[in-house]
């Protein structure tokens, strides 16, 4: 299976960076749109704020949401799997009393 390379240009401090990466060109831009979107509402909120310092916010941030989906998603899979467990039980202890 080959996998694809995608590009994107991202514009910080004047220059222009290409970044490549292995994954779906579509996943990257919507990458870099999340990225340049939180980097806008940290330097739109701070006026002044260093170019550096923004980015850093902007990933602290990104990673944070990341952070908590994860959490998120333990959960939903344990409530899941609790209620798997319970289902097979039910399941279970239904045959058992069957008379057939």
């Amino acid at each position: 299976m080959a996998s694809t390379q995608a590009e994107v240009t991202v514009r910080m401090g004047g220059q222009d960076h290409v970044i490549r990466a292995e994954g779906e060109q579509a996943q990257l831009d919507a990458c870099l749109k999340e990225f340049t979107d939180r980097l806008e509402t940290f330097k739109s909120q701070s006026p002044g704020i260093a170019e550096r310092r923004a980015v850093i916010l902007a990933v602290l941030a990104i990673a944070d949401d990341l952070l908590a989906a994860r959490r998120e998603q333990q959960v939903r899979e344990e409530k899941l799997r609790r209620w798997a467990e319970s289902l097979s039980a039910r399941i279970e202890s239904t045959l058992d009393t069957d008379p057939a």
